[in-house]
């Protein structure tokens, strides 16, 4: 790893046992805390992650996340189904961004987004 990266890393890495819960939910004060989950296809996983969250992270005891959204790319599967019974907001992505065509990954260039 490059040196100029590992310091970088080092300055702007943490891990859980830095930060006690305690600390994290005081820094927090009147801030709002959102999740957004993009998923596509995810019917099997998106269910359980978004039942963790809310969980452990939404708790009484623990009010960390304030909002809780799933962002569905399209998915031709439950996805947005399942999720929204699992307790997440759902917004789908064409909603946000009408008219936009997703971007195969090594593709060089799109055109007309």
């Amino acid at each position: 790893m490059l040196e100029e990266v590992e310091r970088w890393l080092s300055r702007r890495s943490w891990s859980v046992a830095d930060r006690p819960l305690e600390r994290i939910l005081a820094a927090k004060r009147s801030t709002t805390v959102s999740v957004v989950l993009p998923a596509l296809n995810e019917e099997a996983t998106v269910g359980d992650i978004v039942g963790v969250i809310r969980r452990e992270l939404m708790s009484e005891a623990v009010p960390l996340v304030d909002e809780l959204v799933v962002l569905d790319s399209g998915s031709t599967d439950r996805t947005a189904e399942v999720a929204a019974a699992a307790g997440a907001r759902v917004v789908a992505r064409d909603d946000i961004l009408p008219g936009y065509r997703p971007c195969p990954a090594r593709a060089r260039s799109c055109g007309g987004h």
